[in-house]
């Protein structure tokens, strides 16, 4: 059974959330045209897949204007007539008065603030790359020109539409992480963006950095019962995970506290990470930023907690398939990452059809991944297109839920709906 990156086809806030927990064991460097930035004895640190810096030291590399303000946690940061509004902790940042969201905020530790490397860089007109094979941020000035985008043609992507008595669902299958190259979007996918009236996800990721989804992201994520991880996986599994920890850097007992599947999620983070893909590329992303420019609703399919009772409710037994298998497929898998970009590119349903067939091939993966997450969708945005209200509903789910058997798909046809591929 080869699972690895189903979850960015599955999963939402689950991935979005994980901590990042081998980032010191991969450090990362930061190259403003070419000349490496010093940050002291401070380096970057990452959370959530997004890079965050040392403030000061970043911010007068790029020469900004800031002010910090010790007593309310809040940092301004101007330039050239923008203005960012950031406070520490908060997941919102201001842009010249318009709210945005952030899969990670303003940090605190030990005394010095981090914020976020790729946010502020584009904010003021900067090129931002990751470079996956040298595990560096790659900054440019418009006075130095950084690499020509690989893909300037719009790209396909995976959208349904569906009517019903004056309602309409557009229906969109995300990859939850991305890369330049999924870039621009299909103009008939942004336009049925502009035309709705709402957007919908698997989990509102504009909570992702709230102090309380963390806090619950941990607790479930951590055993409470007194055990650790030796205790509910083989010796074999046990003596894997140590293995690959040293060889990345990382002490073999890390993830003691940690419950198998949330090491597996961490695994498949880090191997987004070094092969140059960020959360704050991805598709469900993009549409969030657009929903809080232009305020429109943010609604939700699913809740974390819904989605952290599934990873619950898996047996031990496969909570360790899933860890080996990401452990074993690390290196040959990256490519892979690739392959799920080219599927958004080319919008290729035979190729999302073959990504989905690998979680069927386990009953008890695909029932509590799949079959009993798309009944539930399925049956609320049904909803959505018998509500009588008229509206146009924008629904971005990952895309292994679209199709198969018990694809969101099939399920509406199922019910009599029509649904067209755009």
């Amino acid at each position: 059974m080869r699972k690895t990156f189903t979850f960015l086809l599955t999963l939402l806030m689950v991935f979005s959330l994980a901590t990042g927990a081998f980032a010191e064991a991969q450090p990362i460097s930061v190259h403003l045209d070419d000349v490496e930035l010093s940050f002291g004895s401070q380096g970057v640190v990452v959370e959530n897949g997004i890079s965050l810096a040392p403030a000061r030291s970043f911010l007068e590399a790029l020469e900004l204007e800031f002010l910090w303000d010790q007593q309310s946690g809040e940092l301004t940061i101007m330039n050239d007539g923008t203005t960012l509004t950031f406070k520490v902790d908060h997941p919102y940042v201001e842009m010249n008065g318009v709210t945005e969201a952030l899969l990670a905020p303003v940090r605190s530790f030990e005394g010095e603030t981090y914020v976020p490397i790729r946010y502020i860089g584009k904010a003021f007109g900067y090129e931002v790359e990751w470079v996956g094979s040298d595990k560096a941020v790659a900054i440019y000035s418009d006075l130095v020109t950084g690499p020509e985008p690989e893909n300037e043609e719009p790209t396909r992507g995976l959208m349904w539409e569906v009517e019903h008595e004056g309602n309409t669902v557009y229906l969109v299958g995300s990859i939850h992480v991305g890369i330049e190259s999924m870039y621009p979007i299909n103009p008939a996918i942004e336009e049925a963006f502009a035309s709705s009236d709402s957007l919908t996800l698997e989990i509102d990721l504009s909570k992702a950095a709230d102090p309380e989804t963390t806090q619950m992201m941990l607790e479930k994520s951590m055993y409470q019962d007194g055990t650790t991880l030796p205790d509910h996986i083989s010796e074999e599994a046990y003596a894997e995970l140590g293995e690959f920890l040293e060889e990345i850097g990382a002490d073999p007992t890390d993830m003691d506290l940690f419950k198998p599947w949330y090491v597996a999620t961490n695994i498949e983070m880090l191997q987004t990470f070094v092969a140059g893909y960020d959360t704050e590329l991805g598709i469900d992303m993009h549409f969030v930023r657009h929903a809080l420019e232009q305020d429109i609703p943010i609604l939700e399919l699913e809740s974390l907690e819904s989605q952290l009772a599934m990873f619950e409710d898996f047996s031990d037994e496969l909570q360790e398939q899933l860890l080996r298998d990401t452990i074993r497929n690390f290196d040959a898998s990256l490519t892979e990452l690739d392959e799920l970009a080219n599927l958004w590119i080319e919008g290729n349903e035979d190729d999302l059809l073959a990504f989905i067939a690998e979680i069927e091939d386990n009953d008890e993966y695909n029932r509590g991944m799949l079959i009993d997450r798309n009944i539930p969708m399925t049956d609320q945005i049904a909803e959505y297109l018998q509500s009588g209200d008229g509206n146009t509903y924008f629904v971005v789910v990952g895309a292994g839920h679209m199709l198969g058997e018990y694809g969101i798909v099939t399920l509406l046809e199922e019910k009599g709906f029509t649904v067209v591929r755009r």
